[in-house]
C-alpha cells in the first residue's frame, strides 16, 4: 500500500511575487520590441493601431502583473506546523513544578493554600506588625491583611477555610491599626536590610 502523502503547507508569496515580476518584465519586452521599431520610424514597423493595441494589452497586463507582484510581496510569510510545534509552550510538568519556586518568591503573598485550604500565615504578619518601624510599615501591613481578608471571604464562600481564619486576621488588623499609633510618621534610615523587610522574607 502507498503512504498516503502529507498535505502540502502554503505557497510562500514571495515564490508568487517573483513568478508575477519575471511575467510583467516578459510582457514590458515584448512591448519594448513593439515600441522600437514603431518610435524610430521603421518603414517595416507596426502601425499605430498596432502600438496602440500592444501598448493596452502589453503595457497593462505588466502593470497588472507589478501590482499583483508588490501585494504578494507585502503579503505576511505563512507560518511552517513544524515551527510552531517546536515554538508550543513547554512540558506541562516542567510549569508545574516551576510555580512553587516562584510562589515562594513572592515575600507579598497574602495567605497560604495548602490541600484546598486556604489560611492567613498568622506568624508572618505578627512578625511584620512587631517589626514595623515607621506608618508606612504599618500602612504595608494593613494592605496585606486587607487581602488575606479577602482570600478568607472567598475561601469561605467555597469551604476552604472557617470563621476562625476571619478573626485571626481581624485581630491582626486590629494589633496593626493599633501600632500605627505608636510609630513614629517616618523611620531612621539605616544600612542594609531593615527588620521589617527580615519579617516579610521569614
Amino acid at each position: 500500500m502507498s503512504k498516503p502523502k502529507a498535505p502540502k503547507g502554503p505557497i510562500n508569496p514571495r515564490v508568487r511575487a517573483n513568478i508575477y515580476a519575471l511575467a510583467a518584465l516578459y510582457l514590458v519586452y515584448l512591448f519594448y520590441q513593439i515600441a522600437k521599431p514603431y518610435l524610430t520610424r521603421d518603414p517595416y514597423g507596426p502601425t499605430a493601431f498596432q502600438f496602440a493595441l500592444g501598448a493596452v494589452v502589453l503595457g497593462g497586463g505588466a502593470a497588472v502583473l507589478g501590482f499583483l507582484a508588490w501585494r504578494m510581496f507585502k503579503a505576511p510569510l505563512p507560518e511552517d506546523p513544524e515551527e510552531e510545534g517546536a515554538a508550543s509552550p513547554e512540558d506541562p510538568e516542567e510549569e508545574e513544578a516551576a510555580l512553587p519556586e516562584e510562589a515562594g518568591e513572592d515575600e507579598e503573598d497574602a495567605s497560604e493554600s495548602q490541600g484546598g485550604k486556604v489560611a492567613v500565615n498568622e506568624g508572618k504578619r505578627a512578625r511584620q506588625i512587631a517589626a514595623a518601624k515607621c506608618r508606612k510599615d504599618v500602612q504595608r501591613v494593613i494592605a496585606l491583611l486587607r487581602k488575606d481578608m479577602a482570600d478568607c471571604k472567598a475561601g469561605l464562600e467555597q469551604g476552604w477555610c472557617d470563621e476562625a481564619e476571619i478573626n485571626k486576621v481581624q485581630a491582626l488588623l486590629s494589633s496593626a491599626q493599633a501600632r500605627m499609633s505608636q510609630v513614629p510618621e517616618e523611620a531612621e534610615e539605616q544600612m542594609g536590610t531593615s527588620e521589617f523587610d527580615l519579617a516579610g522574607l521569614m
